[in-house]
């Protein structure tokens, strides 16, 4: 299981697709604001995923499930002292391993 916080990050370009079907559709001018050592005031959550080759309904083994939910919970956790922030959590499961949708 692999998680990582990375901060100050910057949008370069806008994009279209995913996967096989990702592509550049222009310039993105960035309007996060920089804090004191001029990083943005952004942070992604870097989280692996696993290709399930083997069967779509494998994703559904409660060992799998559960892993699921330790590395989102590893990933989103914020001390109780902390504001909340908001949270987008992107393209989970999507097709990026080039295995169909269910219908």
């Amino acid at each position: 299981m692999l998680t990582k916080i990375i901060s100050g990050a910057e949008r370069y370009c806008k994009y279209e697709g995913y996967g096989s079907d990702f592509k550049f559709a222009g310039h993105h001018e960035e309007r996060t604001p920089r804090d004191a050592s001029g990083r943005r005031c952004t942070s992604l959550v870097a989280i692996d995923a696993v290709p399930l080759y083997s069967g779509r309904y494998k994703q559904y083994q409660s060992k799998l499930m559960e892993r699921e939910l330790h590395k989102a919970y590893a990933g989103f956790f914020v001390d109780e002292n902390c504001k909340p922030i908001p949270v987008a959590s992107g393209n989970w499961g999507c097709g990026v391993f080039g295995v169909k949708q269910l219908p």
